[in-house]
C-alpha cells in the first residue's frame, strides 16, 4: 500500500521532531524502512497512527533511534578517515602522481626564490598575516553561525556550509601554525639551510589538505542525495 503525502511528511516530523534525529543518510534509511513496515500494517487493517507506533517500538522508541544515530555516526566516521587516507595515497600513484610532482616543484621554486630574495617567511607583524586571520575567522564563524541556526530539516540545503567550515578552519589552523611556528621552531632557518626537505613537508600539507577537502566533498554530495 502506498503512503500519502502527508503520511509520509508525519514519519519526516516523527524522525526529525519526536526522536531528534539529525544524520540526513541515516533518516532516509529508516524513512524507507517506515514507509515499507507501515505500509505492511496498513493492509493488514492498522490505523496509521497504530502502525507508527508499532514501528517506533520495534526500533526502541527515541532512546533506540539516537543511539542507532549515535552508532551510524562512528560508521560513517571511520569511513570517511579510510576514504581520506584512500585519498591521500592516491596522490603518490598515477594518474595523480603529476599533480603531487607539481606541487612540490612550486614550493620548492618559490622556497629558493624566497631564500634567494631574502623575504621572510611568516611575518607574524605583517598586515598580510593579519587579513589572513581575520579572513578566516569570519568566514569560519559565519559558516559555524549558520550551521547552529539551521533546521534539521533545512541543513542540507546550504549547499556551502561545509565546504565554508572546512575552509575557515584550515585558514585558521594554517597562520596559527605559523605564528607558533615562528616563535618555538626556526622555520626561516629549515627553509634556508633545507630548502627541499622544508618544500617536501610542506607539499604533503597541501596534499593532505586536497585530501580532506574531497572527504567533504564526498559527505555533502552524500547528503544531497539522500535529500532528494
Amino acid at each position: 500500500m502506498t503512503l500519502t503525502p502527508d503520511q509520509l511528511a508525519a514519519i519526516d516530523r516523527h524522525l526529525r521532531k519526536d526522536n531528534w534525529l539529525l544524520n540526513e543518510a541515516l533518516i532516509a534509511e529508516l524513512t524507507d524502512h517506515y514507509s515499507n513496515a507501515i505500509s505492511d500494517r496498513l493492509a493488514q487493517g492498522m490505523t496509521f497512527e497504530s502502525a507508527l507506533l508499532d514501528v517506533h517500538k520495534e526500533f526502541g522508541y527515541r532512546k533506540g533511534l539516537l543511539k542507532m544515530e549515535e552508532e551510524y555516526g562512528k560508521t560513517q566516521a571511520k569511513s570517511s578517515i579510510r576514504f581520506g587516507h584512500q585519498q591521500f595515497k592516491s596522490y603518490f600513484w598515477l594518474p595523480r602522481l603529476p599533480w603531487t610532482v607539481a606541487v612540490l616543484a612550486v614550493v620548492y621554486g618559490l622556497t629558493l626564490w624566497i631564500n634567494k630574495s631574502g623575504t621572510t617567511l611568516f611575518a607574524g607583524d605583517s598586515w598580510s598575516f593579519v587579513a589572513m586571520m581575520a579572513l578566516g575567522g569570519v568566514i569560519y564563524f559565519t559558516a559555524f553561525y549558520k550551521l547552529v541556526k539551521a533546521e534539521p530539516s533545512t541543513l542540507i540545503h546550504q549547499h556551502g556550509l561545509a565546504p565554508g567550515i572546512f575552509l575557515g578552519q584550515g585558514a585558521i589552523l594554517l597562520t596559527s601554525l605559523s605564528f607558533f611556528f615562528r616563535i618555538f621552531f626556526p622555520v626561516e632557518s629549515v627553509a634556508s639551510n633545507y630548502p627541499f626537505l622544508f618544500s617536501v613537508l610542506v607539499s604533503l600539507v597541501i596534499i593532505y589538505e586536497a585530501a580532506s577537502f574531497e572527504v567533504v566533498i564526498k559527505a555533502w554530495r552524500q547528503q544531497r542525495q539522500s535529500a532528494v
